[in-house]
């Protein structure tokens, strides 16, 4: 990354995470230099979300999961919307690099190496999970991506939404509590919705 960057720059002063300016920076230069850059871009926000995730403290949630009024994600966790393909391309590119027998150093500086993803008009949900000292990546089911994109939002709302796709109100809570369990989800904060059962949703 030339010396010149803004975004190298501001990562100095700040004290912030090299790997997410070099990111800020091929996603910002792609477009001009008419390389594959651009699509590649899935690829490159699939690494910036990790860095990030890599940075952040892990909060254990105290809010038992039954009485949080609002939920959004957990800050050990990324949600990332991507073409349809991407986190195979990933995968398939992520091979590629480690086989290389110059290292991986070595691959990656190689253009052929980095080959773009067929274009694709659909989309998938990629969910990034950060776990100690690694992250592991899961293609969500498709009815799962929006419904964590729409976080943070009240727990009313989200069993509200849940419940448009066939789940009544006891099993739409059940799948936010899951999801508070497992680590996706958690408290959002001091906000909390008008005084009412926050299990309850409309019929």
């Amino acid at each position: 990354m030339p010396s010149s960057a803004p975004s190298f720059h501001t990562c100095i002063q700040q004290r912030g995470s090299l790997a997410a300016a070099f990111s800020e920076y091929v996603l910002s230069a792609a477009p001009h230099r008419g390389s594959p850059g651009l699509a590649l871009a899935p690829l490159v926000q699939i690494e910036t979300a990790i860095a990030h995730l890599r940075r952040q403290p892990s909060r254990p949630n105290a809010t038992p999961a039954s009485t949080c009024h609002l939920l959004r994600l957990a800050p050990t966790v990324a949600l990332i919307p991507a073409p349809l393909g991407t986190l195979a391309h990933y995968q398939a590119t992520l091979e590629t690099l480690r086989s290389d027998p110059d290292g991986l150093v070595a691959a990656a500086l190689k253009p052929s190496t980095l080959s773009a993803p067929q274009e694709a008009q659909d989309h998938e949900w990629l969910l990034i999970v950060w776990h100690q000292d690694s992250a592991a990546i899961e293609l969500l089911p498709e009815a799962l991506g929006p419904l964590l994109a729409a976080t943070p939002a009240p727990r009313s709302a989200l069993v509200a939404t849940i419940c448009t796709l066939g789940a009544d109100a006891h099993e739409a809570n059940e799948i936010l509590d899951d999801l508070v369990t497992d680590g996706v989800l958690c408290a959002g904060g001091a906000d909390t919705e008008p005084s009412s059962d926050p299990r309850s949703a409309p019929a």
